[in-house]
């Protein structure tokens, strides 16, 4: 009976094999974060194989069955941890689009008139990326929930939300920072002597309506706004716009 039913007994073994490893896979990814929210999965789980462990053998009836169920889920939970772990994954990857400089330094001086146009044109289109990355974090965030069937009001999965939420801010500090440490390469002087960079504009020097002897654009901040303090503050701010782009996952309201 044994020699006859040994073609059962390996497809048993190789697929309590396979389910042994699912198992085992879904226990050693878990964040601390995720365990919670996956809890009822392993629950219902354990609760299928413990039949299996308190009163199956190799002789049982039910064994077909019992593979069968056990199977089903653990691969249940397994598909869950992984659509949490792509989505996760997904705004890892998102979030780090963002760290470059959203300011660049053309060979050549330019007028201030041309150094903002392509300061603009760069800066339209970073906006434009941060925007769509922003929908995809929200897509994937609630793909997630939907793969849990999860409560939004749940505490467990405020803390997921917390904790991914963490990640988005993260790579808004790092991306504000990024622009911040280019932008002051620019315009330290001891960066530029060490790189032996030209000019970053073009200021002139010209007599005024009074027939003084003044910067065009003035050097520091001016009552119309043109001045060159006013337009490296127009920058650093629109550096900081980054974090108004999106509505929080946590909240209303943006990141700023």
């Amino acid at each position: 009976k044994i020699f006859s039913s040994a073609d059962a007994f390996r497809s048993w073994n190789g697929s309590l094999d396979l389910i042994v490893n699912m198992n085992n896979s879904v226990l050693n990814n878990l964040l601390p974060v995720e365990k919670p929210l996956v809890n009822p999965y392993l629950a219902k789980f354990d609760a299928v194989v413990q039949r299996g462990l308190a009163s199956l053998n190799w002789s049982s009836d039910g064994v077909d069955e019992f593979i069968k169920e056990s199977m089903e889920q653990v691969k249940c939970m397994h598909d869950v941890l992984k659509t949490m772990k792509d989505n996760l994954a997904q705004i890892q990857d998102a979030v780090k689009q963002w760290d470059t400089p959203m300011i660049e330094r053309a060979v050549k001086p330019t007028d201030t008139d041309e150094f903002e146009r392509t300061f603009n044109s760069m800066k339209a289109a970073v906006f434009s990326k941060i925007k769509d990355t922003g929908k995809t974090i929200h897509a994937s965030l609630q793909s997630t929930n939907k793969a849990l069937r999860v409560s939004n009001a749940s505490t467990d999965w405020k803390c997921y939300v917390e904790f991914v939420n963490s990640i988005v801010i993260g790579g808004l500090s790092t991306a504000i920072v990024t622009s911040l440490d280019f932008l002051l390469d620019q315009v330290d002087p001891e960066s530029i002597q060490r790189s032996g960079c030209l000019p970053l504009v073009e200021i002139k020097l010209a007599m005024n309506e009074s027939s003084d002897i003044a910067f065009q654009p003035p050097l520091g901040h001016a009552p119309n706004g043109i001045g060159m303090s006013d337009m490296i503050d127009a920058i650093i701010g629109s550096f900081f716009q980054i974090s108004t782009l999106f509505k929080r996952l946590d909240a209303d309201g943006s990141y700023l």
